[in-house]
This record gives structure tokens, C-alpha cells and sequence, in this order.
């Protein structure tokens, strides 16, 4: 029930604490990405959990060079008979524990989130300067997926935003202290 103000506290708190929680990228990323794909169906399926912290998601959106892309990234879905995923995601938060994998994906209509059980991709844990931070790399070869929602195209910007936000307020904390 809080909003991300409240949410930027507690990750100012975990960074000034040094605390390793997945609250950045299952609670923060990963939630707001399926709030903004707009599917409800997927939403009440996949929420509670994670919202009672019973299930960690990782959302995989940046390209081989590490950076957030508008399109999707390096990971391209096929629409043949049901959705396959092919590519790579860097810098995945949370990759390595996640029970919920979500991919940001370059799709024939604009750019997709999709849902794909982390058992059928192959993941590859990546050491990070941030010792609490869990990061992976993220390959998928033809993997199965299922879409949840629409075209994300338009809310993007506004889902690197609230992720630029939420690592600015762990740092902030983490250089206080």
C-alpha cells in the first residue's frame, strides 16, 4: 500500500545499512513493470506474492552493454504458434533467486513484457562492486514465454525513471553513512 516516496525511504535505509534485499529489483523493477503492462489477469496472479515477499521476480531489460534500452534490448520475441525468446539481458537484478523471471522484449508490435520460468533460461551469476546487489546474466535460446499486456513502448521512460530514482535513493543512503 505505499507509494514509491515511501519506497525510496526504505531503500535510502537498506543503502545506508548496507542491507542485501530484493527489494530494488523484485519490488521496485519487477513490480512496476507488471503494474504498467496494464494486465490485470497478470497482475492478481503475480502480485501477492510478491508483494508478501513469498516470491522474488527479476525484470531483464538491459542489453549486452548494460544499458536500459527503449526497445527492448538485445532479447527479440517470435510470435510462431506462441512466443519464444532469443537473446541476452545484462545486469539482471536478483536474476540468480528469481522465482518470477519477466523480459522486456522487442516484439513486431512495439516492445513486450513477458513471463518465462526461470528454469528453461540459462542464468549466470555476475559479480558486482555492490556486494548486496545480486546480478545475472540472463541467455534465452528460443525459450518459451507468455506475453502480459500490450505494447510497453510508451511507459518505458517512465518505468527508467522510477528505476533511476530507486537506485539514486540506495546510494543516497549508502553514501550518508
Amino acid at each position: 500500500g505505499f507509494s514509491l516516496v515511501e519506497t525510496q525511504v526504505v531503500l535510502e535505509q537498506l543503502g545506508r545499512h548496507l542491507s542485501p534485499s530484493p527489494l530494488l529489483g523484485s519490488g521496485v523493477l519487477a513490480t512496476q513493470a507488471l503494474l504498467l503492462a496494464d494486465d490485470p489477469a497478470a497482475a492478481e496472479r503475480l502480485l501477492p506474492d510478491l508483494a508478501a515477499g513469498a516470491t522474488t521476480a527479476a525484470l531483464a531489460w538491459a542489453d549486452a552493454a548494460g544499458r536500459w534500452r527503449h526497445d527492448g534490448g538485445d532479447v527479440t520475441a517470435t510470435d510462431d504458434g506462441g512466443w519464444h525468446l532469443d537473446g541476452r539481458a545484462t545486469l539482471v537484478l536478483d536474476g540468480s533467486r528469481a522465482d518470477v523471471l519477466l523480459v522486456l522484449s522487442r516484439t513486431p508490435d512495439g516492445v513486450g513484457l513477458f513471463e518465462v520460468p526461470p528454469s528453461t533460461a540459462v542464468v549466470e551469476s555476475t559479480p558486482a562492486l555492490d556486494q548486496t546487489l545480486d546480478l545475472a546474466a540472463v541467455s534465452l535460446a528460443s525459450t518459451p514465454a507468455t506475453r502480459i499486456g500490450g505494447d510497453l513502448t510508451p511507459v518505458l521512460p517512465r518505468l527508467q525513471a522510477i528505476g533511476v530514482t530507486a537506485v539514486t535513493a540506495l546510494q543516497v543512503g549508502g553514501a550518508q553513512q
